[in-house]
């Protein structure tokens, strides 16, 4: 259930989508714009619907238009027939802003009658009036003919206009709104863009030290994590290249030290023999083994150096010549020719082996060189008195040579700068293996450790 759960968390697309977030702020910004319009709306019939807005901008209007038509068919000493003056009044007057109904003085039929439907149709479309919100919106007014008093019925379309510029403002309103809130939500998102750019420029700047913030668990924070990762590599590749420099610094001044004293001496020797200060035979050849002896330490010397650059080229063919080999039959193969010849000469061997078949992928020059390099550390270093353990173990994955020996407390060379033991964890690293030393005042332990090819049959 837990490692259910783990892989959920790890590959679950909600959690780290930048179009699952997007989606997310365009839905959260369109919600919040649907309920301004929706609250807006509601506002805009609750002023319109209220006593308020009929008494100041309906009634009064209404009235003065009532009015007017009074006064002028008093003026003009109308009756209800004239019909054409009536005309030329809505004309002048209305403007089309209200409607007009008028009735006959005995109230049987319309004697009269200019854009009232049309308005009370408007404010149903527009409006969603009901029939009892139309008939509060019809004013009744009495006008006095020469023929008598008739019913006069006035509607404005002012709520018509009203809606009308309201439902504009308000749509820009909500676009505006969507529009501001979408960019409030993503503009976190934004800094958190910006505040990598800068941190970018920091590191362009060869401040390798200053960390890129990592916030949330979208693409952009993958990003953010990837180049933090390239950091730190960069910085501890930067960082092993100065140490190679100065460790390679360090070896050449110590082989220089080492190969100096050797060849001096030799020197020293050469100039007795050449200037032939012995008193006897015996004499002249005691300088002629030194100065021998020292030419092979001096040899020593400088074959460790080699081997220890041919490890670290890079350039090498034996990076590009690994092939899949029995590891078995050639690690024991190589074994095999280095103990035949130190068990003649006084060393004791137990060698634990497995059985079963299994390859890796290795450059085997590379692998004779190593067991040289291991071999001839136990010849110079290793006590004979005691048993070498030799152990081979390998797994799925991996096969792991251990290589156990007693220090012999008075070796019979000595080894300069350590170079060997660089030059083995070298040609292990293009194995793309590993190389690990176990060492005590008693003890010395080599493990090398090979990655398998698994499922490689011949």
């Amino acid at each position: 259930m837990k490692s259910f759960c783990r892989l959920i968390k790890k590959y679950n697309p909600l959690r780290k989508s930048l179009y699952v977030e997007l989606f997310v702020a365009i839905l959260i910004s369109g919600l919040i714009a649907i309920l301004i319009d929706i609250f807006s709306i509601a506002i805009a019939f609750a002023v319109e619907d209220s006593s308020w807005y009929d008494r100041n901008f309906i009634q009064p209007v209404l009235e003065e238009k009532a009015a007017s038509l009074q006064d002028y068919v008093l003026d003009n000493n109308l009756s209800s027939a004239d019909l054409k003056s009536l005309k030329i009044w809505y004309k002048s007057n209305s403007d089309r802003k209200i409607g007009l109904y008028i009735e006959s003085v005995d109230q049987k039929e319309i004697i009269y009658e200019n854009n009232f439907s049309n308005i009370i149709s408007d404010l149903e479309y527009y409006i969603s009036y009901e029939s009892e919100d139309v008939d509060r919106s019809i004013k009744e007014f009495t006008v006095n003919f020469t023929d008598g008093t008739s019913t006069v019925y006035m509607i404005s379309n002012s709520a018509v206009s009203y809606f009308k510029t309201f439902n504009f403002i308000i749509g820009w309103a909500s676009f505006l709104s969507f529009i501001l809130i979408f960019v409030l939500i993503i503009r976190r998102k934004i800094k958190y863009i910006q505040r990598i750019t800068d941190a970018i420029r920091v590191l362009e700047n060869d401040n390798l030290d200053y960390e890129i913030p990592e916030e949330g668990s979208d693409e952009i924070t993958s990003v953010a994590k990837s180049l933090n990762h390239m950091r730190t590599t960069l910085s501890k590749q930067i960082e092993s290249e100065k140490k190679a420099i100065q460790a390679n610094n360090s070896l050449v001044t110590a082989l220089s030290h080492d190969l100096r004293t050797p060849l001096t001496t030799q020197l020293g020797y050469l100039e007795i023999l050449k200037e032939q200060h012995y008193t006897s035979e015996e004499e002249r050849q005691e300088y002629l083994d030194k100065a021998i002896e020292n030419g092979k330490q001096i040899k020593i010397l400088s074959d460790r150096l080699f081997e220890y650059f041919l490890a670290f080229d890079r350039n090498t063919e034996s990076l590009q010549q690994r092939e899949v080999v029995d590891a078995l039959e050639l690690f024991m193969q190589l074994i095999t020719e280095h103990t035949m010849y130190l068990e003649e000469i006084g060393f004791q061997f137990l060698l634990d082996e497995p059985e079963e078949q299994f390859f890796v992928e290795v450059n085997p020059e590379d692998c004779m060189r190593i067991f040289n390099n291991i071999f001839s550390n136990i010849e110079k270093y290793a006590d004979k008195n005691e048993t070498v353990i030799i152990r081979i173990h390998h797994t799925e994955n991996q096969c792991e040579i251990m290589i156990s020996n007693r220090i012999d407390r008075k070796p019979k060379k000595n080894e300069s700068a350590k170079v060997g033991l660089e030059s083995l964890r070298a040609l292990m690293t293009r194995q793309g293996g590993q190389f690990k030393v176990e060492r005590n005042n008693i003890s010395f332990r080599t493990v090398l450790t090979f990655p398998v090819k698994e499922d490689y049959k011949v």
